[in-house]
């Protein structure tokens, strides 16, 4: 993929690598550990599950795993991707999009990545995302950027549960976090509701995002 293109470039630290594209234009390959998985998954959900796996072992490798050709990245009870002991990593799919990203855990301990398609959460999907703390931030927007806010707010949520997943193996639902958003510097914040692992009540995760062909990505990285 063209440089200029990749969301990604740019949105996390050096040391951290990062593969993107679209899922099609991945030569995938699964291990045969990993064939068992999606076995049973329809095409669109093997090429995403073929591409975000491929793309993350040449993530590993941009990221020194020196086996990172031959390792089968599993999945927990969570579905969350297992990575090698020393490195960890963060995959995520959307229409037309897929990226990976993958470090040692000695410059990092968790990180983050998330893709969607930049189109506003219906009234279902924004009840169950949005907490009230999430609504009054969005309320002090201008009008005209609620509708990506919002988006970004779903985008951010999901990148930061990836992230402090790494570290605390436990699963949050939306209204574990708020997340403030800085639309000029392209930043977000995500403020912990809750005690969670290491994290205490009002911890905060902070990362970056960008946009561009109807598309938003968020990154964050947690040392």
């Amino acid at each position: 993929m063209d440089e200029a293109r990749r969301l990604s470039s740019k949105l996390l630290p050096a040391g951290i690598a990062v593969q993107e594209d679209e899922p099609r234009a991945v030569a995938t390959r699964l291990l045969p550990a990993e064939e068992p998985v999606i076995a049973r998954a329809v095409a669109k959900r093997r090429m995403e599950y073929a591409s975000g796996r491929t793309l993350a072992r040449r993530a590993l490798e941009g990221a020194g795993f020196e086996h990172a050709a031959s390792f089968a990245i599993l999945q927990d009870e969570q579905r969350a991707p297992l990575w090698p002991e020393g490195f960890t990593g963060s995959i995520t799919h959307t229409v037309g999009r897929v990226a990976a990203a993958a470090l040692s855990t000695s410059l990092f301990r968790g990180v983050g990545l998330d893709v969607e398609r930049e189109a506003p959460l219906s009234e279902g999907v924004a009840k169950r995302v949005l907490t009230p703390e999430d609504e009054a931030m969005l309320a002090r927007l201008r009008s005209a950027d609620r509708a990506f806010a919002g988006k970004l707010v779903f985008s951010a949520k999901e990148c930061a549960y990836k992230c402090q997943y790494a570290l605390t193996q436990t699963y949050l639902g939306f209204d574990a976090m708020w997340v403030e958003v800085d639309l000029d510097a392209s930043i977000f914040i995500a403020h912990f509701q809750r005690e969670v692992g290491e994290f205490a009540e009002g911890a905060t995760l902070e990362g970056r995002f960008a946009r561009g062909e109807g598309l938003v990505m968020t990154a964050v990285a947690y040392a």
